[in-house]
């Protein structure tokens, strides 16, 4: 276990962590570089700033802990509920951008991702339940098995994107951009057969 550590705009390198325990440590802008972590659980822990490149992050638990405005770029994340990672307050979310990332089994629920643009990452078998995703884009995002419900997806840009499900009978979706032929998906969710 690490416990009780405060680092600010260090750089880690290489660091690979396998079922370990992070209690009590604060990170403010940090670099993460080729960074491993599985199985790992975060008590009352605090991400401000950082920016993780080419890090991987596998079922990632949490509890009492905060990430604000982080940076991912070239990164693969599964199984991570970004809920429990938002900050006290909510006044900023936990990831301020994601830059050719893969992401699976991610669950975003209740968090406002306004104009957030996902456009050169894969998200798969992924959950957004009740988001505020007006005016996201999308373009061209791998999105298969991923799941939109009561969602805000007004103006969002599904352009090219491939796979994504959506409830639109939950979901407002006005102004929302889609392409076709991968905007028939949209019907699965009213139970229609298009032939």
């Amino acid at each position: 276990m690490v416990e009780n550590g405060s680092f600010e705009d260090r750089l880690f390198e290489g660091v690979r962590l396998e079922g370990e325990t992070l209690a009590g440590c604060t990170f403010a802008d940090c670099t993460f570089r080729d960074c491993a972590a599985e199985n790992c659980r975060l008590l009352g822990c605090t991400f401000s700033g950082c920016r993780f490149e080419g890090c991987r992050v596998t079922n990632l638990r949490s509890e009492g802990s905060e990430l604000r405005g982080t940076d991912w770029v070239a990164s693969s994340l599964v199984g991570v509920n970004w809920g429990e990672l938002l900050p006290s307050g909510r006044f900023a979310e936990p990831v301020s951008s994601l830059e050719d990332c893969q992401l699976r089994y991610n669950t975003f629920t209740g968090m406002s991702l306004r104009r957030f643009d996902f456009s050169s990452c894969a998200l798969l078998r992924s959950t957004f339940g009740e988001c505020d995703l007006l005016e996201s884009r999308f373009f061209g995002c791998r999105l298969e098995g991923t799941e939109f419900f009561k969602c805000d997806l007004r103006r969002a840009d599904f352009r090219e994107a491939t796979g994504y499900e959506i409830d639109v009978l939950t979901s407002r979706m006005k102004g929302a951009r889609f392409s076709f032929p991968e905007a028939v998906n949209l019907l699965h969710s009213l139970e229609v057969t298009v032939e």
